[in-house]
């Protein structure tokens, strides 16, 4: 279960348009953003690997139950 006390003061104001959503638009610019978000990286190559396309990193990448419950927040 994710603890939202910390979470709840603070309201992110990400600059630029709307964040992609899940049920419409371009699923790769979806599961970029997300991955983005969710998975530690450094470099764009630790986000997939060459022959991987976004939709399927996105897929084979696990979210804690935390990072679930904040994706699903997402385009409320």
């Amino acid at each position: 279960m994710c603890c939202f006390e910390n979470i709840t003061k603070v309201i992110p104001n990400f600059i630029g348009g709307a964040l992609p959503r899940s049920d419409k638009g371009d699923c790769a610019a979806y599961c970029t953003t997300m991955l983005d978000f969710f998975k530690p990286w450094r470099s764009p190559s630790d986000l997939k690997d060459p022959i991987s396309t976004w939709d399927q990193a996105f897929k084979e990448h696990k979210l804690t139950a935390c990072q679930h419950q904040l994706l699903l927040k997402f385009n409320v």
